[in-house]
């Protein structure tokens, strides 16, 4: 477990995804350490899962480091799923989350995709 001021980072690994588990204030050394670890976490599977359900507080910088997260586990070809507590859900409802899809829990989203109607 990393720390950064109130920002604490946990990784495991739930039905073979790598879980990210974050909590407190997303402030610069935490967001730093959280695109970290959804890099290395992307070296190994596909979806990520970024748990905020224990974020206290999102502000816009913190927003741009979950953002960036994202992007990053694009650019190698994975997706970021983000499980949204009630800070995180309230930054969305205002609109200053819509790129992140966002999930109720951890176990929907490590749940693989539904597949296409044939």
């Amino acid at each position: 477990m990393s720390e950064s001021s109130s920002f604490f980072i946990r990784q495991r690994v739930v039905r073979g995804c790598p879980l990210i588990e974050i909590s407190g204030t997303i402030d610069q050394g935490g967001g730093n350490g959280l695109c970290a670890a959804a890099v290395e976490a992307a070296g190994r599977a596909l979806v990520v899962v970024v748990d905020a359900s224990e974020v206290s507080r999102v502000d816009a910088e913190g927003l741009r480091y979950l953002v960036r997260a994202a992007l990053l586990v694009e650019q190698l070809g994975g997706q970021l799923r983000l499980v949204a507590g009630p800070a995180v859900q309230q930054a969305r409802e205002i609109g200053m989350i819509r790129r992140l899809r966002c999930y109720s829990c951890p176990e929907e989203a490590v749940a693989p995709p539904l597949a296409p109607v044939a």
